[in-house]
């Protein structure tokens, strides 16, 4: 594939023209929805083909996302028009690993004692009744992830579920996370029915709980394409290339060069040589924390201050072939115990059959690290060797039926909410609202957590409301706010 894909015939006339740093699905698809609008669209994507880690890879002849990426019922229309019928719609179920077993989600009594039995589960379930009992008498908010989550679950829970798990993914102790990291999450469940269980019913679900174990009702409903998340991304790169839509590859942002509150041009380089994009309006993806040390001239110091505040976790994927014909019947299980290095693993042939073969299964491994850890590929042989040693021990199989065929680093993949980030946040914020012709969205270029493909999709919906306006962008999103849908 070449490093870029500009149209043969250069798009001339009045068309507006759209400038997009990183073709990730945010950028792809934001990209998409400019064009039907009449721009004209080029994407700068730093990697050798677009899509972000909304991709699949082939291994031996099977399929591997980077990650579990679903798609949900509100945004259905969106991706048959993009895939048609090779969208098909399934039934998910989700999971623990706790104490060498697979526990539904969510972590409610009746799932605990499906799995768990009985006797282990009253203390659990005592803890969690008494800890709702005294949440309904606080007044005060809840300081830290550890406080909301023994508000919610209970003391015991926590401890078991939640205490050793947070540190996994974002590199904090629980009492240095934010709130958000959980009230993010949650809302995703409470958006999609996974805690209807706990929630909604209470401890009355039990016996019903227990009646429809396997049936549909329990279960996410959600849709995924034939042959991998990728298809949606490939059919995008598809409809921007016939609109005439120029997608740079292997092309790094050097700067962004902005004088009396504009984006005057992205400078560029390609493997062609340096290059200056200019458009009317330039939507970045990147991580904010990136367009911030990119821009020219430089920002004001505290600006930059809290743009180093702000960080990633970097993510390993490990992508294995194992001897059987499936480990699990859950798309994804997450892994609580400090025991178990990864803090997930899913396989693709849940989502797909033909993600695998009859006799072997794939999974991918997750590991998450930070920046001190050195280079990915210092500290990969060492990641793997806990994570097969781990893997054969919760499944009870011989590390010989396990074989590596690939390992991924995503750089960017969860901001980190340490207490206080919202004010660094906020201060980025501020420094951006005054650019009415740059826009920042996006998983990354927002700093979200938890920002699904969905929550994109919706995202974009309020940046083309402010290009549509017409009005100025403090205008429009009347105060900075941190967890504003863009900046």
């Amino acid at each position: 594939m070449s490093s870029s894909d500009m149209p043969a015939e250069a798009n001339r006339g009045a068309r507006q023209k759209a400038v997009i740093l990183g073709g990730g699905f945010a950028g792809l698809w934001i990209g998409y929805q400019l064009q039907k609008e009449g721009y004209q669209v080029e994407i700068l994507e730093q990697d050798k083909t677009p899509g972000g880690i909304l991709k699949t890879i082939t291994k031996e002849g099977f399929y591997f996302d980077l990650g579990p990426h679903i798609f949900l019922e509100p945004h259905v229309p969106h991706y048959r028009d993009l895939v048609g019928d090779d969208l098909r719609r399934i039934n998910g179920f989700y999971g623990f690993g706790f104490r060498g077993k697979e526990i539904p989600s969510p972590i409610s009594p009746a799932n605990l004692i499906k799995t768990l039995g009985v006797a282990a589960t009253i203390p659990l379930t005592a803890s969690m009744v008494w800890a709702r009992a005294k949440a309904a008498v606080h007044r005060d908010a809840p300081g830290n992830v550890e406080e909301i989550l023994c508000r919610r679950f209970g003391a015991r829970i926590y401890r078991y579920f939640f205490r050793d798990y947070v540190p996994k993914v974002t590199g904090l102790p629980c009492t240095e996370v934010s709130v958000d990291w959980f009230t993010e999450r949650y809302r995703f469940y409470q958006e999609h029915n996974l805690w209807k269980e706990t929630v909604r019913k209470g401890l009355g679900t039990l016996r019903s709980a227990a009646r429809k174990r396997h049936t549909e009702e329990e279960g996410l409903t959600l849709y995924y394409p034939r042959r991998g998340a990728a298809m949606i991304t490939e059919a995008l790169v598809g409809r921007i290339r016939e609109q005439g839509g120029c997608i740079r590859l292997e092309t790094t942002v050097d700067r962004v060069a902005v004088a009396s509150d504009r984006v005057e041009h992205v400078g560029y380089t390609s493997p062609e040589g340096t290059g200056k994009a200019q458009g009317d309006i330039v939507i970045s993806t990147i991580p904010v924390t990136s367009l911030i040390d990119r821009m020219w001239p430089e920002v004001p110091q505290e600006t930059r201050a809290a743009s180093t505040a702000l960080s990633f976790r970097r993510l390993a994927l490990f992508f294995c072939i194992v001897s059987r014909p499936r480990l699990s019947d859950k798309i994804q299980i997450y892994f609580p115990e400090a025991r178990y290095p990864f803090k997930r693993i899913y396989e693709p042939k849940n989502l797909d059959p033909s993600m695998g073969t009859a006799q072997t299964t794939g999974i991918c491994v997750e590991v998450c690290f930070d920046g001190k850890a050195g280079s990915f590929a210092s500290v990969r042989d060492e990641m793997y060797e806990s994570v097969l040693g781990g893997v054969a021990h919760f499944y009870r199989i011989r590390p010989e039926e396990v074989s590596l065929v690939a390992a991924i680093e995503i750089p960017h993949a969860y901001a980190i909410y340490e207490k206080g980030y919202e004010r660094h946040l906020g201060t980025l914020a501020r420094h951006l609202i005054r650019y009415d012709n740059l826009v920042s969205y996006g998983r990354q270029g927002s700093f979200r957590y938890n920002h699904l493909v969905d929550r994109v999709i919706d995202a974009s919906g309020r940046v083309m409301e402010f290009l549509r306006s017409g009005t100025s962008k403090k205008a429009f999103l009347k105060d900075a706010h941190p967890k504003s849908e863009f900046f």
